[in-house]
């Protein structure tokens, strides 16, 4: 009986460092991120489209943007996720909110290490940072 528990912990333990994500991306990625939305994800379908760098059943979806920090993003985004798979997939939860880093016109890819994800995850210390980064931009536009 002694063995579940410490295989259950064996069994988390190695899930939680599969994926493995970078500290400090947020900070280094803010000042050359062409926009940056706060949104409202609106749609969700499971897709046929295949994406090499991600394992899992690919998602679309449509995100309606409710804030936008700085650049000049449509109204409306592309949003791709994954359901299942690999340990770094994440939910994509149509009726949440995420804070979505906009590159080129390409889709926006939301997984458990990316920039791109759920409003609600960012700390105290990340939201300020983009604050700052948000009002420096303003500041340099503004000249």
């Amino acid at each position: 009986m002694r063995t579940l528990p410490l295989i259950l912990l064996l069994a988390l333990a190695t899930e939680a460092i599969a994926c493995s994500c970078r500290s400090g991306a947020l900070f280094n990625a803010l000042p050359d991120t062409e926009a940056l939305v706060h949104a409202k994800l609106t749609k969700a379908e499971l897709t046929e489209v295949t994406d090499a760098l991600m394992d899992g059943t690919p998602i679309s979806g449509e995100a309606t943007v409710l804030e936008v920090y700085w650049g000049h993003p449509p109204k409306t985004l592309a949003v791709r996720g994954f359901s299942r798979g690999d340990s770094c997939s994440t939910a994509l939860i149509v009726g949440e909110t995420y804070l979505l880093f906009i590159e080129d016109g390409e889709p926006v890819r939301i997984t458990a290490c990316s920039l791109s994800r759920q409003f609600h995850r960012y700390t105290p210390e990340e939201m300020k940072a983009i604050t700052e980064t948000r009002a420096e931009r303003m500041r340099e536009n503004a000249h």
